[in-house]
């Protein structure tokens, strides 16, 4: 069995210079974005250097907005209604794993629009209602996983930074407060 690298101390060093280099507290994940600028929008995936059942670790995060979170809840209840209506768009979808299934394209046409539709009738509705929190996964390959989701209008280094002390010093405090967002016309 081999051993989580992201817990491993010689790791940990490595790490804890590729940070202390960039003079954050966190080092941006390239591995899943194009840019390592800051802002970037509503979503940053970084590591940073926590404690975990007493020991260094290395957490290796994502940092959303409930923003984005609410409009992935939206499209996911969308797609599955989408997926009810039009049998063939939901085994090309399945066949197609983590792909963009390939349609045909009076069927692409006739699934967007109606995804689209859907969308908009969720968030009239606010079927969907999202609160802040924070997920931990254990069982990853390299270090401690996070999952975050803040009630922030966009990812700054400044967030990242208020997350990782509030985080590591035990004082994140969460909004449990259900919010439901509608997307403006201008987007």
């Amino acid at each position: 069995m081999s051993l989580n690298p992201g817990l491993d101390s010689k790791e940990i060093a490595k790490m804890k210079e590729k940070i202390l280099a960039t003079g954050n507290n966190y080092l941006i994940n390239t591995e899943d974005q194009e840019e390592a600028d800051l802002p970037l929008e509503e979503f940053a995936r970084f590591y940073f250097i926590g404690i975990w059942e007493g020991k260094e670790v290395i957490y290796d995060a994502a940092l959303y907005t409930l923003r984005l979170h609410h409009q992935s809840e939206v499209y996911e209840m969308a797609q599955q209604k989408a997926f009810k209506k039009f049998p063939e768009y939901k085994r090309l979808a399945e066949a197609a794993g983590n792909e963009e299934p390939d349609l045909p394209e009076d069927l692409e046409e006739d699934v967007n629009w109606y995804i689209t539709e859907m969308m908009s009738e969720i968030e009239e509705e606010e079927s969907i209602k999202v609160a802040e929190h924070v997920e931990i996964d254990t069982n990853i390959d390299f270090g401690i996983s996070i999952n975050a989701c803040l009630n922030l209008p966009g990812i700054e280094h400044e967030n990242i930074e208020t997350f990782i002390k509030a985080f590591n010093s035990d004082t994140l405090k969460l909004d449990e407060t259900y919010y439901s967002f509608q997307e403006d016309e201008d987007e």
